[in-house]
């Protein structure tokens, strides 16, 4: 995927320049910007010079396919130095403003970054070994499962990080998107499904007066099924609407809706949050191997609880809480991971990724069983 972004006038005494800004897989082991560089290597020769820039955060619209490992980078004009010194960029480079005309952007960049997109559609390599990616070649599958979770940034699409270690340890990202009903076919050949939290944009006065999302019968049992033939399920649940970063936004609604689907495994959601504070890695599960603490976002972890008699292992908690746990059903070994606070899976735009180990002790998890 290549964007075509900004392409604005500097103000005077800035001299700004074409760059393409992509995600690497740096922190997770290759820092190289492969479809970037590429991009860059075929404007060349086609007289157009292009820097790359690397930028571990949502930078533009480009930046939600990161987490589906799909290749992808924003053509921009832009001098972000000097133009961040003015006060912002959009102010510096005439960008959403009364100055934002055509005559800005009309001349010899405008007319680089299209031959730029043309070497991108004529020049790219889009065969199945394609060398712009710099994951394996996926061998295992994870579904995501958001036919309930309204806000986009709850998804991949801002877990960027998750999505991305997911896809270097072999993992095709899959999501049934919001609306779309959870059917057995969308689950086949999964070795790991992530139920994403139910939530919904508020209506009017913040109730459920317009519409309010909830599990059907249908989907409950198709997702019961798939555990009872021995499938790793995991649970998750939010107090708030996220956005990138693991921001806190309003409050979730329908953070007790979790448990029409929950319940089938004795694992009821409670309508309190977590107390704030350290989160503890415990047990001696595969899960914990490594991974001493986990980040999660302030007053947004959902109280849970467990049957009594079910067979669990406790492997994450906070002052006495729970926070992650797994738990056993059925007869043909189907597992049930709970997580308190989906934000396990986000970042909070941390240099070291503190939950990476979880997330890799997750992936190789789902592949072992």
């Amino acid at each position: 995927m290549l964007q075509l972004d900004c392409l604005a006038y500097p103000l005077d005494g800035i001299d700004a320049r074409l760059e393409l800004v992509g995600w690497s897989y740096g922190r997770l082991g290759d820092d190289s910007l492969a479809w970037p560089d590429y991009l860059a290597q075929a404007a060349e020769q086609v007289g157009v010079a292009v820097g790359v820039t690397n930028s571990y955060s949502p930078w533009s619209d480009n930046s939600p396919l990161a987490g589906y490992d799909v290749p992808n980078a924003d053509l921009i004009y832009m001098n972000e130095a000097q133009m961040e010194a003015t006060g912002s960029l959009h102010y510096a480079a005439h960008i959403h403003d009364p100055y934002d005309t055509v005559d800005l952007v009309l001349g010899d960049v405008f007319e680089q970054m299209a031959r730029v997109a043309m070497a991108a559609v004529v020049e790219s390599p889009f065969s199945g070994a394609s060398p712009l990616r710099v994951t394996p070649k996926p061998d295992r599958r994870v579904v995501l499962i958001g036919s309930h979770t309204e806000p986009v940034h709850m998804t991949p699409a801002a877990l960027t990080d998750f999505g991305m270690a997911m896809a270097m340890e072999g993992f095709d990202v899959d999501l049934v998107p919001y609306g779309q009903p959870v059917t057995a076919a969308n689950l086949e050949a999964a070795d790991l499904v992530i139920v994403l939290p139910v939530t919904d944009y508020p209506g009017p006065g913040g109730g459920p007066e317009v519409y309010d999302e909830a599990w059907t019968a249908d989907e409950i049992a198709v997702l019961e099924q798939y555990v009872a033939e021995g499938g790793l399920l995991m649970l998750t649940n939010s107090a708030n609407r996220l956005k990138y970063y693991n921001r806190v936004l309003d409050p979730n609604e329908d953070l007790a809706d979790a448990s029409d689907l929950s319940g089938r495994f004795g694992v009821i959601f409670e309508d309190r949050k977590l107390s704030t504070g350290n989160v503890r890695v415990t047990g001696s599960s595969p899960l914990a191997v490594g991974a001493k603490q986990l980040s999660i976002a302030r007053d947004n972890g959902v109280r849970f609880s467990l049957a009594e008699g079910i067979q669990s292992e406790v492997v994450a908690e906070t002052g006495g809480q729970m926070v992650v746990a797994l738990v056993q059903y059925g007869d043909a070994g189907g597992e049930v991971l709970v997580l308190a606070d989906l934000t396990i899976l986000g970042s909070s735009g941390e240099p070291t990724l503190t939950n990476l180990p979880f997330w890799r002790n997750l992936a190789e998890y789902a592949r072992s069983r």
